[in-house]
């Protein structure tokens, strides 16, 4: 008879080595699957997020006291909150440009090597394809997707159509063995558990393999696992 894909019995499981997770930021950004970092508005999110992908570029070794575990050290960013203009600014702060380092008309008068190693889609529409363009052709460490509210365009509230959304993003995490991690938002005045804050269906938390909350009190900012 035609064997049934991926079906085990409960032996088979412990007959093998225990799969391994392997991180990209150590036990917070896993490869192969999706993460979230979620929180309030003004909490430093996307902030947060282009200093992880400078970190990644930079071969850095730690990010904000954790492990960081690069391969290809390569990033893919879709901002679809920040245009050209705020990501030139933000960049140049968050990489120590000064203004001399520029011409009159803010051109980089030296190429910087590291900036190879980072694209930015500035866009909403057919994201995933576009995703899918760029890791065929090359290997991303990290797909940040800022914000899922702009890339996913049905009711947010709909489990199964955030699942199935999720799923195909998932496909492609599992497919190149990159990660993908998503910003999202906590819904405005909900007084809960943060994982219960996360605004839309309970779906994209369940599709999570990691989801990271960012909170900021009194100039600092917390970073935790729910």
């Amino acid at each position: 008879s035609k064997k049934i894909e991926n079906l085990y019995k409960g032996w088979d499981i412990f007959s093998m080595p225990k799969p391994k997770i392997h991180w990209l930021v150590d036990k917070r950004i896993p490869y192969g699957s999706l993460s979230a970092l979620v929180g309030e508005s003004g909490t430093g999110k996307s902030t947060f997020l282009s200093q992880l992908a400078i970190s990644i570029i930079k071969r850095e070794r730690t990010f904000l006291g954790y492990n960081l575990i690069t391969r290809s050290k390569k990033v893919l960013y879709v901002s679809t909150e920040d245009g050209l203009a705020f990501t030139h600014e933000r960049l140049s702060k968050q990489l120590g440009y000064s203004e001399d380092m520029f011409s009159s008309d803010g051109i980089l008068l030296e190429k910087d090597p590291n900036l190879s190693n980072i694209w930015f889609l500035f866009d909403n529409k057919d994201v995933i394809d576009s995703i899918t363009q760029l890791l065929e052709t090359e290997s991303i460490d990290l797909v940040i997707v800022d914000a899922y509210s702009d890339v996913f365009e049905e009711e947010m509230n709909h489990a199964n159509k955030v699942r199935q959304f999720l799923t195909e993003y998932g496909k492609l995490a599992d497919q190149y063995g990159c990660a993908i991690l998503f910003m999202h938002h906590f819904g405005k005045g909900i007084r809960t558990k943060a994982k219960h804050k996360i605004l839309g269906s309970a779906g994209f938390e369940q599709k999570m393999r990691s989801i990271l909350s960012l909170d900021r009190k009194e100039d600092q900012s917390f970073l935790k696992t729910i």
